[in-house]
């Protein structure tokens, strides 16, 4: 693993978070996890990065075409592991790291994520963590960071955020129409057990 001081990450679309508790925009400007909060029992994936050095920037990424690129290709480079990840096929998180490192002329040994682990990743967790690692190699190491969020990445953070609501109401829905059917399961149980005096003289 890589020696270098961690910076913390978490994708704004992760599914962990609760949308309701949570200052998402604020977070995605200043990446500071104790702006979050997480649904009970969930745990968010924690991509931890470093800072790119100054080499790689100018060498590797800044030679992609587009932002997207360049995203991916600093997500590549700077993501040394991935606190809480979970992989298809396993139950339980993990740890999870690339197995694969590089040499750099100045600025030694990088961990690399590869083309094929590249697929255990989503988009929006590759652009919104990539962004992240890409600005920050440009900002002052002495000044708070701020930051420019990804338009994928709060495109991907917003339409998770209606589904969870979708959901909400949909349960809420559900456990109204349960209650009311009880309610009235449960008067037509007590009415047919105590007969009025009206319907005892009907029947009889």
């Amino acid at each position: 693993m890589d020696s270098r001081k961690l910076f913390p990450v978490i994708c704004i679309a992760d599914e962990a978070i609760d949308p309701d508790n949570s200052d998402v925009d604020k977070y995605s400007r200043e990446r500071d996890p104790s702006l979050l909060k997480f649904l009970p029992g969930e745990r968010p994936a924690i991509f931890h990065t470093i800072r790119l050095p100054t080499s790689v920037v100018l060498r590797s990424v800044e030679r992609m075409n587009t932002e997207a690129e360049k995203f991916t290709m600093a997500f590549m480079f700077g993501v040394v592991k991935v606190e809480n990840f979970v992989e298809e096929g396993r139950r339980e998180p993990y740890t999870w790291a690339p197995e694969e490192t590089i040499a750099t002329p100045s600025a030694g040994k990088l961990s690399a994520i590869t083309e094929e682990e590249m697929n255990l990743f989503t988009p929006a967790e590759i652009l919104d963590v990539g962004s992240v690692i890409y600005q920050r190699a440009f900002l002052k190491k002495a000044r708070k960071p701020l930051f420019v969020p990804q338009p994928t990445s709060v495109a991907a953070c917003a339409a998770r955020i209606a589904g969870y609501r979708l959901v909400a109401e949909q349960e809420a829905l559900q456990q109204s129409n349960t209650e009311q059917a009880e309610q009235q399961a449960k008067t037509q149980d007590e009415s047919g057990a105590e007969p009025t005096a009206a319907s005892a003289a009907e029947a009889s």
